[in-house]
């Protein structure tokens, strides 16, 4: 069962806070405790159904969302259709090696990437060898 507070004690909450998080100068009580009431002051006219004015502020999320689960819809649905057609166990492997693939792709990557960045330090030691005048003579 969710605790309620009083004001009061939110606030005595985050002063509490503040003075444990002393290692933080950006932390503002004064900042944080007005967030708050806006986010209350926003989820309250959300219940009582007053979304025009804020449905450009849920926007972004709500696009980001779509954007994330769009692909796992269509994906379950080439799935439903698949199986009929090559079985449940074929979607499976075929699925594993495909992971398989990207991860030695990504591997491959990092190991080229991690290469290039030693590869880059010898480099960078070694021509201002090369650049000096009298360093190899």
């Amino acid at each position: 069962m969710a605790q309620t507070y009083a004001p009061h004690d939110a606030d005595q909450l985050l002063i509490d806070l503040d003075r444990v998080a002393e290692c933080q100068p950006s932390f503002h009580v004064e900042e944080t405790i007005a967030m708050i009431e806006h986010t209350n002051a926003l989820e309250k006219q959300m219940k009582e159904g007053n979304l025009m004015g804020y449905f450009a502020y849920f926007l972004p999320s709500f696009t980001l969302s779509l954007c994330q689960y769009a692909p796992g819809m269509v994906g379950t649905a080439g799935s439903w259709l698949l199986k009929f057609r090559v079985g449940r166990q074929s979607i499976h492997l075929g699925g594993l090696c495909a992971q398989l693939a990207l991860l030695v792709i990504a591997k491959t990557i990092v190991l080229a990437r991690a290469t290039y960045n030693a590869s880059n330090i010898f480099v960078n030691v070694m021509s201002k060898y090369q650049m000096s005048s009298t360093a190899w003579n």
